[in-house]
């Protein structure tokens, strides 16, 4: 996954926030962090591949700098970057959260429960 500077069009973004880092807090879980990576691969190449945009766009562990007042948005990065389209997000432990425009589509940390991926799209 390559880092995200520039994003076409809003309307095409989406956002997953997944857990990385894992091996600094195994004390306290057993996170398997290729898991996590290979299943936000999984669910942005499923968007890419049923939505057939051109400019779609999947910013992982970052946030459009437009959204980035929502709620659901936690752990922004500082970015002083004016050609750069997002903040960076710091994922919080355990998360896997797939948002659009600000609104969560789907919530790890709530439902406790690894998305299916035809599901979060629908």
């Amino acid at each position: 996954m390559k880092r995200i500077d520039k994003i076409v069009s809003l309307d095409e973004c989406f956002v997953i926030e997944y857990c990385q880092n894992c091996s600094n807090h195994n004390v306290h879980t057993r996170h398997n962090e290729k898991k996590y990576k290979d299943m936000a691969e999984q669910l942005g190449s499923f968007v890419k591949e049923v939505c057939r945009l051109p400019t779609m766009t999947i910013c992982y562990n970052a946030v459009p700098k437009a959204w980035a007042s929502s709620d659901c948005y936690k752990q922004l990065l500082p970015q002083d970057d004016k050609e750069c389209d997002v903040f960076y997000i710091s994922p919080r432990i355990g998360a896997f959260e797939i948002s659009y425009k600000g609104f969560v589509i789907f919530s790890k940390l709530n439902s406790q429960l690894w998305p299916h991926v035809p599901t979060v799209t629908d």
